[in-house]
């Protein structure tokens, strides 16, 4: 599931002749909307940094009700565009696990994207299935760039998109700026604890 609709962002965002399908690119960069086909998210341009960014891009449905002990589904269509400028739910945590070894910068003295250090940390759900991009300039700037997927480290029982325990952002910006300039950032999180990981032929 992540797979199809990370293929899709990934087209719309990196490959320039496709963008004027899906992006008004003539209009103001503020605008900042790409179209994935069951959404259309306007993310936000980032005057320090000045990358875009789009914070709780939904990658699969609700697994919630009857979907709790299910793979992940195809998201729901949904109508208008939606915000996408604020990290998403985190997903429940469960005991503590390892720290992952992260290529971003994790202390507040050498983090140097202060606004994300002024978010409020987001709160746990099990609606959780959501990634964030940072994509270096502006949409209407003609690109062809790799792509990095962090997945959080957390012993498979905690961690988020957002930072490993609320307070360590990931900031895509951090990977764009050592990277020069030259990569789209993605960071993604995943169902924890038994959520993500309890098995048994009747949760099949």
């Amino acid at each position: 599931m992540f797979s199809k609709v990370f293929s899709r962002l990934s087209i719309l965002l990196l490959i320039p002749s496709s963008l004027g399908a899906v992006i008004d690119i003539d209009a103001p960069a503020a605008t900042n909307v790409i179209d994935l086909g069951y959404a259309t998210y306007q993310g936000s341009f980032n005057q320090n940094t000045t990358n875009t960014q789009f914070l709780g891009i939904r990658f699969a449905a609700p697994p919630t009700g009857t979907l709790r002990w299910r793979e992940p589904q195809q998201p729901a269509t949904i109508a208008g565009v939606q915000l996408a400028n604020e990290f998403p739910n985190r997903c429940l945590a469960g005991d503590r696990g390892n720290s992952p070894k992260s290529p971003f910068r994790m202390t507040n003295s050498t983090i140097q994207s202060r606004d994300l250090e002024k978010r409020a940390v987001p709160p746990f759900s099990e609606d959780c299935l959501f990634l964030n991009v940072w994509v270096p300039g502006t949409l209407n700037q003609a690109k062809n760039l790799p792509v990095v997927v962090f997945i959080h480290g957390g012993g498979y029982a905690r961690g988020s998109a957002s930072g490993l325990s609320g307070n360590d952002t990931f900031d895509g910006n951090d990977l764009i700026r050592e990277a020069g300039g030259g990569v789209v950032a993605v960071t993604i999180q995943y169902r924890l604890g038994v959520f993500g990981f309890l098995a048994g032929q009747k949760l099949a």
